[in-house]
């Protein structure tokens, strides 16, 4: 060790790069049996990253796979965020695509003006401790209440309610909820973030794009000020992309997003908040305004592929 360093002290006067950051190169260099993160630091551009080969490529069945849900999946994340000074706490379990949540989501996002009357009741349950919830199916017109039924069914093939039953003599469905936490923030409104968490990874696994993803990040930044990242992730050769995912109302999270991006210098496309609400000249309007990207789950492809590819 005392000639390692002595002859590193000694080659200073024959390199420009000073001493300090070799040695800070050398300390970040991840080891050689890491998978999916920083392979290599470009000290001049340390928000590009290239990521190890070893098992990156995503060739993997989204909805059948953990190989998410690592630590270190994490560590591109994880290294990225020590160089910037922001500390990370991650969930692991987060990201894990071997349950149901993801499907659920799909449908639920899918049929999302139709299911929003309905979510707001199984919200109100929750918030109520009420166990049973009795959706009238004479408040839809024919063709919809067909198209709720087979929803709701879905859904508990998903196992996100406990119990459903359909009542032919009064045209009423009861649901029964789940005691389960993860279950209730699904319909608080994670079920967007499993929306976005699987669209990212198809987006990745269709364009052959090395990735590591998380959901539920939270960061420390430098002034002490927490936040939660919905999901980020960052691709080989990328900066990182942070959304927000909002299925209620999104307009309280701009300066929380404004700060984020200054934090990390960002461009507007790789802050994004995306909601159910907000239309296409709406969603333009919004961008100009508030210097982060708005968009819906109809436009959410397209920011993909400007921030992926």
């Amino acid at each position: 060790m005392i000639k390692f360093l002595f002859s590193l002290f000694k080659s200073q006067s024959n390199s420009t790069r000073p001493v300090d950051e070799r040695l800070k190169r050398l300390i970040n260099m991840p080891p050689p049996s890491s998978k999916l993160y920083l392979n290599d630091i470009d000290s001049s551009r340390p928000e590009h990253i290239t990521l190890n080969s070893t098992h990156s490529s995503p060739d993997f069945d989204i909805n059948s796979s953990a190989v998410f849900a690592t630590k270190e999946q994490h560590e591109a994340l994880k290294n990225y965020f020590r160089l910037k000074g922001v500390s990370v706490q991650f969930n692991y379990e987060s990201v894990n695509m071997t349950g149901f949540f993801d499907e659920a989501a799909e449908v639920l996002i899918h049929n999302a003006q139709l299911m929003d009357k309905i979510v707001g009741q199984i919200r109100w349950a929750y918030r109520k401790s009420v166990n049973n919830i009795k959706i009238v199916l004479d408040n839809y017109s024919k063709p919809e209440q067909k198209q709720i039924r087979q929803i709701l069914e879905k859904l508990y093939k998903y196992t996100v309610f406990a119990r459903y039953s359909f009542d032919k003599t009064n045209n009423v469905v009861w649901l029964s909820r789940q005691e389960s936490k993860t279950v209730e923030q699904f319909f608080r409104g994670d079920y967007l973030e499993w929306f976005v968490l699987s669209r990212v990874l198809k987006f990745a696994k269709k364009h052959k794009i090395a990735l590591s993803i998380s959901r539920n990040a939270l960061i420390k930044l430098q002034n002490h000020k927490k936040y939660e990242l919905d999901v980020a992730f960052i691709c080989e050769n990328r900066q990182p992309v942070f959304i927000e995912c909002k299925s209620g109302n999104y307009r309280t999270d701009f300066g929380k997003y404004q700060e984020i991006r200054k934090q990390f210098n960002l461009p507007e496309e790789n802050v994004i908040l995306l909601n159910l609400e907000t239309t296409q000249s709406e969603e333009n309007a919004l961008t100009m305004m508030h210097h982060i990207t708005v968009c819906s789950v109809e436009s959410l492809e397209e920011h993909l592929s400007k921030v992926m590819l």
